[in-house]
């Protein structure tokens, strides 16, 4: 697959609130098809259980702390952590006061994610 789009400005951004704690700033969303992407997350609160079915997430914490629950465990992120969640892993995320950036591969879509009762 060739890449036509190496650059993706934040004038470009799709920003979109996806619970009262966790807003996504999705960089590129208007491309398709992807084999990796990223976006940028402020991050208050909790997000998941959740699902992803064929994507890897790579979360980098650039300011505040994160944990992730990933099935049972508890990993806590502070800034300059980096983690890399594989798919078909039930997880939670929480966000404190949290500036996060996270990487897919391949590109997210949000048809790929399950959420979970919890």
């Amino acid at each position: 697959m060739e890449l036509n789009n190496f650059y993706f400005s934040k004038k470009n951004v799709q920003t979109k609130e996806l619970n009262d704690g966790l807003i996504i700033d999705e960089y590129c969303a208007k491309e398709k098809n992807l084999p990796i992407d990223g976006a940028m997350a402020r991050f208050n609160g909790s997000f998941g259980p959740k699902v992803n079915k064929k994507f890897y997430e790579l979360f980098l914490v650039i300011s505040g702390k994160m944990k992730i629950d990933l099935e049972g465990t508890k990993y806590i992120l502070e800034e300059g952590d980096i983690f890399i969640l594989p798919p078909d892993k039930v997880h939670t995320t929480y966000g404190y006061a949290a500036k996060v950036f996270i990487a897919c591969t391949p590109q997210f879509e949000a048809k790929n994610v399950e959420m979970m009762s919890g």
